[in-house]
Parts: structure tokens; sequence; C-alpha cells
């Protein structure tokens, strides 16, 4: 995992490793119930800290806030509510990635949300870059 560096705001982690096809599964341990958007980006990516733009803000990025109840494309463009529950201390978050059937969705605690984005939310963006990365902005708050 590598992090862009940042002297305020919205921190990211971005993992090193990319995927382009298959199923993919990670889980994100809440240590703190605070605002974050954690999900997944491709290549193209560019978060920008200092302007507070992170996963979700970018046509190259998806992500779950469930300290808003949102999920996040390409800023306010592709947002849409999401969720029941606000995450608090101690959740945990599972991000699952199917680029098979072009499917994105999260769970909160083994409970399955429901698909967040698919399709054309997801194909414009990951065919033209061919690979997808784990991804996570947390506030330093």
């Amino acid at each position: 995992v590598s992090r862009v560096p940042f002297s305020c705001c919205f921190g990211t982690a971005v993992a090193n490793k990319g995927v382009s096809k298959g199923k993919w599964y990670y889980e994100v341990f809440i240590v703190k119930a605070a605002l974050y958007q954690i999900g997944w980006v491709t290549e193209n990516f560019s978060a920008d800290p200092e302007e507070g733009q992170g996963v979700g803000d970018d046509p190259f990025s998806w992500a779950l806030d469930l300290h808003r109840l949102t999920v996040w494309h390409n800023e306010y463009e592709g947002s849409k509510s999401y969720g029941k529950f606000h995450w608090k201390k101690h959740d945990v978050v599972q991000c699952y990635l199917d680029l098979d059937n072009w499917i994105m969705s999260f769970g909160l605690n083994g409970e399955h949300l429901g698909v967040a984005f698919s399709d054309d939310e997801i194909l414009s963006s990951v065919s033209n870059t061919n690979t997808c990365l784990l991804y996570t902005s947390p506030s330093p708050r």
C-alpha cells in the first residue's frame, strides 16, 4: 500500500497491485467512527488531499461513505443514497468487485448492502484503463 502525501485534510492509501478481471473482495476495520470514503480506483485516479478530493470524487473512482449514507462516483454527478446504518467504531466494511459481471457492492459487518454501481457506471472507466485498485480516503479528524 502506498500513501499520497498530504499535510492536512483528506489522506489517501492506494494498493500497489491492480486487477482487471475476476471477482475481488477486501475488508476495512473501522477504528474510529468518522468520515471515510472507501472503495476502488483505476490507475487514472488522481487524489488531491489539500482540496478534499479522494476516492469517489473523480470519474476513475467509486466509494462507500456510511458516515453520510452515500456512494460516490465522479463527485456529485454519480452520488446516490446507500445503506441504512452509519458505521461505528469496530465495524467491518466489505468491498466487493465483480469485473466479470460489472458489479460493485459493499457490506457492513457481513450484511450485504446491495449493488452500489453496475454496468456503464463501472465499464466506461475500467475498460479504458484495465485495472482497479483498492483505496481508502480517511479524514484525519
